[in-house]
């Protein structure tokens, strides 16, 4: 890379003394810092453009472009019957646009945080999409769309729950 060049370069001209292209190597460092700055904004804005996957959130929590935040309480989401219970958490860019949804289920309204029964991240659009929004597409006779639903491992669950604004 760049910056490897700068510091053989650096290296090799130590023997000229005051000769040496100081300037010329700067310049190298401060091009090589630049294109990395470039490169990294690059891969965040390509990043939040696309649906959420799991190496994208990870990558964003770390570079510190995305915010998460626990979105009120469990739900139930069993229509009464108490076997599934949903957690959300929003996820939004530096700026505060709405990116992409978590969600968690659980089997219980009180179960620890990390024994989700299943967890998947959802665009928001289709956040409030599931089973059920695709169950009542077939029986209208239409195509039943795909819903994005790209699974969280427990890794990045503890990531995310590190991450979020209630820790």
């Amino acid at each position: 890379d760049f910056e490897e060049c700068a510091r053989d370069l650096s290296q090799s001209s130590l023997p000229l003394g005051d000769a040496a292209p100081h300037a010329l190597i700067d310049q190298l460092k401060d091009s090589a810092r630049q294109l990395r700055e470039q490169a990294t904004l690059t891969r965040i804005n390509v990043l939040m453009a696309r649906p959420p996957t799991a190496g994208a959130v990870e990558y964003l929590l770390q570079a510190g472009a995305i915010r998460i935040r626990r979105r009120g309480g469990r739900r139930d989401f069993s229509s009464g019957n108490g076997a599934d219970f949903l957690q959300e958490y929003e996820i939004r860019d530096a700026r505060g646009n709405e990116l992409w949804y978590a969600h968690f289920h659980y089997s219980t309204r009180d179960a620890a945080q990390e024994l989700f029964s299943k967890a998947h991240l959802k665009t928001a659009a289709q956040r409030k999409q599931g089973l059920g929004f695709q169950i009542a597409q077939q029986q209208a006779g239409e195509t039943v769309g795909r819903i994005w639903r790209e699974n969280i491992s427990i890794a990045l669950a503890r990531k995310m729950f590190a991450a979020s604004d209630d820790g």
